[in-house]
C-alpha cells in the first residue's frame, strides 16, 4: 500500500517558508513609524540639537530642551523622526532621549496643585511651553515635577504622552 506525503511535505514547506518571513521581518532595521499606540520620548539631556535630516552634520532646526516630550513617527538606525507640540518634525539621536514619560504645558499660565483635583491648595504656577517630567497619574490628574517642586495637574493642559 503506498502512502501520500506530498501534501505534509507541502504543508511543512509553508511552515518553514513562514516562520523564515516572520524571523525575517524581526531583524529588519525598523525605518518606519510603529502601527501601535503613539510612542513618545523625552529629552534627557539639557539641551540636544534637532535636525533637519538624520545625521550630525545636518542642519540645526531648533534647541530641545530637558524633559521636552516628542512624539516619534519614524527611525533610522540611532536617529528618531520626531514631532513637537507644535507638529514640528525633526530628528533627535535616540541616545539623547528615554521613554520616562513627560508633558509640555499648552495653557498661558496652570495651576499646579498639592494633591490631584481643584480642592487642594496650589503648589506652584507654570507657564506656556514649561516641561515637567511625569512622575505618578491619578485618574486625568499628573503628578509632575519641576525644577521648583513636585504637584499635580489635569491632563487637559499639557502635551505629551496619553
Amino acid at each position: 500500500m503506498r502512502t501520500q506525503t506530498a501534501p505534509q511535505t507541502t504543508d511543512s514547506l509553508r511552515w518553514v517558508v513562514a516562520l523564515l518571513a516572520l524571523l525575517g521581518a524581526a531583524t529588519l532595521p525598523a525605518q518606519e513609524t510603529d502601527a501601535g499606540p503613539q510612542r513618545f520620548v523625552r529629552v534627557k539631556v539639557d539641551t540636544a540639537n534637532l535636525r533637519a535630516r538624520p545625521s550630525p552634520k545636518a542642519e540645526k532646526v531648533r534647541d530641545a530642551y530637558e524633559n521636552e516630550p516628542l512624539h516619534v513617527v519614524g527611525r533610522q538606525g540611532r536617529w528618531l523622526e520626531v514631532r513637537d507640540v507644535t507638529g514640528e518634525a525633526a530628528w533627535i539621536y535616540a541616545p539623547l532621549t528615554d521613554g520616562r514619560p513627560a508633558v509640555v504645558v499648552v495653557r498661558d499660565v496652570v495651576n499646579v496643585r498639592e494633591g490631584p483635583g481643584t480642592g487642594h491648595p496650589i503648589a506652584f504656577t507654570a507657564e506656556r511651553s514649561v516641561n515637567l517630567l511625569v512622575l505618578d497619574r491619578a485618574g486625568r490628574w499628573l503628578h509632575v515635577q519641576h525644577e521648583v517642586g513636585e504637584g499635580w495637574l489635569h491632563d487637559s493642559l499639557v502635551w505629551g504622552p496619553p
